[in-house]
């Protein structure tokens, strides 16, 4: 609508030059006695006509890209002024910025410790049953899970003392305080103990991660948003 209008703007102050244009001989003619003269005006006149039409339009167009620049210029620095004297927007966006930053950063920092939790949990839960390079290589295998590398999982192998049930426990324990599904404890777990846990499917692991019966290793759930294991707490307590 906008270049509609500067389109009709420019035709319509070309056509009143070109107006003026072609009545300047009666405005002359009053002046010229010669008839000869006077023709030889009229000649000249119409004869450049086309010219001055075309450069009419060309002025035109100058003249109103010279007014739109001039009008972006002048909103450019009032922009700027209003942002040197007011403040507050920049204020505002350095804010949300720091808010997000800290927000990310304290993300992190909380992954960080929940995964030192676990890190702790599994070399006083499972060392007496492998061996330490084994824990190490577990441990491995819950960081590479949790970010989706379920390729990269390795098997793990026991001194045959953990029961099915003690190895359930330790994936939903685990599985919990890192907001695993059911599911992917399951997976998890069958992948990590393919030996122990050989005959078995996913969604029967999945159905009895918290089966109770006699074990070893208890299930552990976290008090709250408390991701700490009671076990361990009640290992440093006695």
């Amino acid at each position: 609508m906008k270049n509609r209008e500067n389109y009709f703007l420019v035709i319509g102050s070309s056509a009143i030059l070109v107006l003026l244009y072609c009545m300047l001989p009666s405005f002359i003619a009053d002046l010229i006695l010669d008839r000869f003269a006077l023709s030889r005006v009229y000649v000249i006149l119409f004869s450049s006509l086309p010219s001055f039409i075309i450069g009419s339009i060309f002025v035109s167009v100058l003249l109103r890209k010279s007014r739109v620049n001039s009008k972006s210029f002048i909103d450019e620095r009032n922009k700027i002024s209003d942002e040197e004297t007011n403040p507050s927007s920049c204020s505002e966006k350095e804010m949300l910025e720091s808010i997000k930053s800290r927000t990310i950063q304290e993300m992190h920092e909380k992954e960080e410790y929940i995964l030192k939790t676990i890190h702790e949990y599994v070399i006083h839960t499972i060392t007496p049953y492998i061996n330490e390079d084994s824990v190490e290589l577990f441990f491995d295998n819950i960081l590479q899970y949790n970010i989706g590398e379920t390729n990269k999982i390795q098997p793990i192998y026991t001194n045959g003392k953990l029961t099915t049930l003690d190895i359930r426990h330790l994936a939903w324990n685990i599985g919990e305080r890192l907001k695993w599904s059911g599911t992917d404890r399951s997976k998890f777990i069958k992948q990590c103990f393919p030996k122990e846990l050989d005959g078995w499917e996913v969604e029967t692991i999945r159905r009895t991660l918290r089966q109770k019966g006699h074990c070893t290793i208890k299930l552990d759930i976290p008090l709250s948003d408390n991701v700490k294991f009671n076990t361990i707490n009640a290992v440093y307590a006695s």
